[in-house]
């Protein structure tokens, strides 16, 4: 299969993990083996499409409005459920602003007929297909907003880079990595073994702009403080 990209937007283990964490800016890593990996640094297509302007009209992406893209889309909603449950767990605040945004893309009058069908809260998906992803940051979105790259495919063997803070994370199909993809430089520069396939959930600052919703800021320990026993909370004074 020939190395290519799509865009798609307005622009692990089915278990529960008792976690707590302080995410000020970072990476997540949830591995094909249902690991959970937190990294840190103390240094701080389109569905609806929107121009480099925050102020230009939300347009519905060409390629969502082809006819095959309605099979596409009910292909990935059941594997897009599991994406928004990870987003609401790294994320819970950004997930509530970009679940409100989505809903509001879907009542619009002009809406195209696929938009009603989006699965996720993520704005955009971009689909990469046997690539490589070259060191880069993300032009898109905010510094403080996650990315969630879903690794799929055949292939045996690939490494995902943060050099910004020396990491490098086993990224064979099933993993799925948040990254603060503005924040941190990051790449996949080789893989082995098979077709690769990356499905790269994105928002854009200017959709939730054009909405008028509130920007929405770093994740702070205090948007998980509702899931912490009293006890816990009483130690940590």
């Amino acid at each position: 299969m020939a190395g290519q990209s799509k865009e798609f937007c307005f622009s692990g283990r089915s278990r529960v993990w008792t976690w707590i964490c302080r995410v000020l800016a970072g990476l997540v890593c949830i591995t094909a083996r249902g690991d959970l990996i937190f990294a840190f640094n103390d240094r701080l297509v389109d569905w609806y499409t929107a121009l480099q302007r925050l102020q230009d009209e939300l347009k519905t992406s060409s390629l969502l409005k082809k006819e095959d893209a309605t099979a596409w889309l009910a292909g990935i909603t059941e594997t897009e459920h599991d994406v928004d449950t990870i987003f609401s767990l790294i994320a819970p605040q950004l997930y509530q602003s970009a679940s409100t945004a989505i809903q509001l893309l879907k009542d619009r009058e002009q809406a195209h007929a696929n938009v009603g069908s989006w699965p996720c809260a993520f704005s955009g998906i971009g689909v990469i297909v046997n690539r490589k992803s070259l060191e880069h940051r993300d032009p898109g979105g905010c510094y403080e907003w996650y990315d969630l790259l879903v690794a799929a495919g055949s292939y045996k063997e690939a490494y995902f880079e943060v050099r910004d803070i020396g990491a490098y994370f086993e990224y064979t199909p099933g993993t799925a990595i948040a990254i603060c993809g503005k924040l941190f430089n990051h790449a996949v520069n080789h893989w082995e073994g098979g077709e690769r396939i990356c499905y790269a959930h994105f928002m854009r600052n200017n959709v939730l702009n054009r909405l008028q919703l509130e920007k929405v800021s770093w994740v702070n320990e205090r948007h998980y403080t509702k899931w912490m026993s009293d006890r816990y909370l009483e130690r940590r004074m």
